[in-house]
């Protein structure tokens, strides 16, 4: 599926002018108990998918690439990101300034999330 061909997508994203501090997740068997988010960013994803803590990948898999990924990790996801593309003055710099302290404030000092099962809030619904 997609995430085979993540690197060659990381790459298009790049030359089109995304910025590497952008989310992505990869959302494994979606929907399902054993679902798994695996969280970076454009940079990070492919280092995190490696590391020993994901193990074996769970097909199929969904990918999500854009702020909206901060959603993914409940209501502490910091969504203003809108709000800061439209303040006057604010030049290409600025605003990934703004987007690497946004994204230090959602992962902190890790290079990503992993989260096994579905959210407790989905547990009415099993």
């Amino acid at each position: 599926m997609g995430v085979a061909r993540l690197s060659s997508m990381l790459l298009h994203l790049q030359e089109q002018g995304y910025s590497h501090y952008v989310p992505i997740a990869v959302v494994e068997r979606a929907s399902s108990p054993d679902q798994r988010l695996i969280a970076s960013t454009l940079e990070g994803i492919e280092r995190l998918l490696a590391s020993s803590e994901v193990g074996e990948q769970r097909t199929p898999g969904m990918i999500v690439v854009g702020w909206a990924v901060l959603s993914l990790d409940g209501p502490k996801g910091d969504l203003d990101v809108l709000d800061d593309a439209s303040k006057q003055g604010s030049n290409k710099e600025e605003l990934e300034e703004m987007d690497k302290a946004r994204i230090g404030r959602w992962l902190g000092n890790k290079c990503g999330i992993i989260r096994d099962g579905l959210p407790t809030e989905w547990e009415q619904f099993v």
